[in-house]
């Protein structure tokens, strides 16, 4: 993370955490990297996975942010399948098709000043071939001023940090430092639609389950709108001028969104009649993430006093407490909702040796299964396989490294490259 002197820039690379997960799919089937019913939208950068290395996993394929490249490993075999090339900047966001046939990628780099891009375009690759198919925006589009020709630049500013297919894989919806996020028509490469926040920038953006809405959050507002046509349906103002939105997610049905807000409230209303179904407020200390159970009827909450709690949306009521050693980071829950990887720092240490540890929970019954604290590993760790029995962690060269069993966090497989 880097220091800004823009103070919006400050906040967005100082939040806590920027995380955005999708529910997996049984194994040998497609996940679809849009939204779930669980994606989580933060006014930070985002990563779909516990590493801080962008990595998709989509069947039994996982694609890997190496440098400027894109590589794809099947992860059951242990192969190298193929390499994405063609950025000029080192990958910082990545998304593929549910059906597997296409991969998109955008780059950026880092400097004294920060994150930034001279490039700002996205590369769509064919997953077949490894041939790229498309360069968004990659050109000036003509225009008419004045009766005039003259060209205008159809694309971010900035560097992009989230890509996002929709579930039909026919739209690609990108976020970028800008403030501003886009949609795109993946075979013809068109700019569809420009979404942008009231009076401060976006910051991430995600669809809802089926695609057919687009939420987007910034400082000061939440707002939704339909993918078709782009009309703002929804916009959730913050009721207390001196607080901040930090997340949002849909829920799975998509008729209700939940957010927190810096003054640490958190909030579910629905979408439609605009009412309060939950409201949850002077929570032990700061929440950090949030997520419905995959039925919808319970909620997962995280929290700098190193809890992860268990409530009944229609209640309230607490009914299950994961506790940690220190403040609680991120978390994900695996696809048949028995397992919680959990990412969570010691608060005792100095920030330059502070430990950082991560905790493999038994949903059922409530039991750590196994601890990690070998902070290097930590921080490779990518989370679960889409069948949700394994942990993928990378190794130091951004390759497949280890799977661990979600059971028993026992190492099942180590990879071996030559």
């Amino acid at each position: 993370m880097m220091n800004c002197t823009n103070p919006l820039s400050r906040w967005i690379q100082t939040a806590l955490i920027s995380v955005a997960f999708a529910t997996p799919a049984p194994v040998g089937q497609s996940r679809t990297s849009a939204a779930s019913s669980s994606q989580i939208v933060r006014t930070g950068e985002t990563s779909e996975n516990l590493s801080a290395t962008p990595c998709r996993i989509v069947g039994v394929h996982a694609y890997i942010a190496r440098g400027n490249d894109v590589d794809c490993w099947n992860l059951s075999s242990g192969d190298f399948l193929k390499r994405f090339s063609g950025l000029t900047e080192q990958v910082r966001a990545i998304a593929v098709t549910s059906d597997h046939r296409r991969v998109a990628a955008a780059g950026g780099r880092e400097s004294d000043l920060g994150s930034f891009s001279l490039d700002n375009s996205i590369r769509i690759w064919d997953t077949e071939s490894g041939s790229t198919i498309r360069v968004l925006p990659g050109e000036r589009v003509d225009r008419a001023f004045d009766d005039r020709p003259v060209q205008e630049y159809v694309g971010h500013i900035d560097l992009i940090h989230t890509l996002l297919f929709d579930p039909d894989n026919t739209q690609l919806l990108s976020a970028a430092k800008d403030g501003s996020a886009r949609l795109w028509d993946v075979e013809t490469g068109a700019s569809l639609q420009v979404f942008d926040g009231v009076s401060s920038r976006l910051g991430v953006v995600s669809f809802n389950s089926d695609g057919s809405q687009i939420m987007g959050l910034s400082l000061d507002s939440i707002s939704i709108w339909r993918t078709e046509t782009g009309e703002l349906t929804r916009r959730i103002v913050r009721a207390d001028s001196e607080a901040t939105f930090e997340c949002a997610t849909f829920s799975p049905s998509g008729s209700r969104v939940l957010f927190i807000a810096s003054n640490g409230v958190l909030e579910i209303q629905d979408v439609l009649t605009e009412t309060s179904v939950l409201r949850l407020k002077d929570a032990p200390g700061r929440l950090t993430q949030a997520a419905f159970t995959r039925d919808g009827i319970g909620l997962y909450t995280a929290s700098t006093d190193g809890n992860i709690r268990l409530i009944c949306v229609k209640t309230g009521v607490e009914s299950k407490t994961l506790s940690h050693p220190g403040p609680v980071r991120r978390f994900e829950i695996n696809s048949d909702a028995t397992r919680c990887l959990s990412v969570w720092s010691d608060p005792s240490m100095p920030n330059s040796i502070k430990t950082i540890g991560c905790t493999l929970w038994n949903l059922n019954t409530g039991q750590a299964v196994v601890e990690i604290t070998e902070p290097r590993e930590v921080r490779r760790i990518v989370g679960f396989t889409p069948d949700g029995e394994s942990i993928l962690c990378l190794d130091e060269a951004h390759r497949p490294g280890t799977l661990r069993s979600s059971r028993t966090g026992e190492v099942t497989r180590l990879y071996e490259h030559h």
